[in-house]
């Protein structure tokens, strides 16, 4: 995929996207975060609620759609969702 195809994606891509890689997790177009402290973190997207277990957690970068969480990650599980769609 050519630079400019990367860069046109994350513009315009606007699902949910929560992707982990060693101990960092990113997350782009979330809707809100439910729960904070440095042991959980819940997040929701427009129809379902995400919960990141662990220990020092910490959002690193926090933008309006995109979130860059690190710490030692021991579980990332779907607590919920709605079959509304």
């Amino acid at each position: 995929m050519r630079l400019k195809d990367k860069f046109d994606n994350f513009l315009y891509n606007d699902k949910f996207k929560l992707s982990i890689d060693d101990n960092i997790i990113e997350v782009s177009n979330y809707y809100k975060i439910e729960n904070f402290s440095n042991t959980n973190i819940n997040i929701s997207s427009e129809n379902k609620i995400y919960e990141i277990k662990g220990n020092d957690l910490c959002i690193n970068t926090l933008f309006d759609d995109y979130l860059l969480i690190k710490g030692k990650v021991k579980s990332i599980d779907l607590v919920k969702y709605d079959y509304k769609n």
